[in-house]
């Protein structure tokens, strides 16, 4: 049972564990004028990130899975684009790779159908995504908050 407790131990590090992340490994490609994707060279699996130039601000679609991966990202955008005025963070639903960096952007707008925050619920509620490593509670609890909040800011729906 202790050759259990320890692997299961040791399974559990190796999930939380992201690799270092420097600037220089942020891959960043001019699409338009006014639009990047960026990307990370030394994690396998990652998500497409893209930030459009608008006249209210930077706008976000998607955020990294490790919310200071997003910080790195994000400076990369920042540098690239020459300002850090971020008008909004959308996602297109509420997994957590698409999801959890929204944290890298603490006082910006989150735009999703409603439906994004009850999939990440979902998520984290079933067995089989909890035992994935999905289970983040007050994660889901803060982002039906900052949800609740701008859609009422943007008299959307309450």
């Amino acid at each position: 049972m202790k050759h259990f407790c320890n692997l299961l131990l040791l399974c559990g590090i190796a999930f939380l564990w992201v690799p270092a992340v420097n600037a220089q490994d942020v891959v960043v490609r001019r699409v338009t004028d006014r639009v990047i994707t960026l990307s990370m060279t030394n994690l396998g699996k990652h998500t497409n990130i893209t930030v459009i130039e608008t006249q209210k601000g930077l706008v976000v679609i998607e955020t990294e899975f490790v919310p200071s991966v997003m910080e790195t990202i994000k400076k990369a955008a920042e540098k690239e684009l020459g300002r850090n005025d971020w008008a909004y963070v959308i996602n297109s639903h509420g997994h957590l790779h698409h999801a959890r960096g929204n944290a890298a952007f603490p006082d910006t707008p989150i735009i999703g159908y409603s439906k994004t925050m009850m999939d990440r619920f979902k998520a984290t509620l079933s067995s089989k995504e909890g035992r994935r490593g999905y289970c983040d509670y007050a994660g889901v609890t803060y982002g039906i908050k900052v949800l609740r909040q701008n859609l009422a800011r943007a008299r959307l729906t309450t």
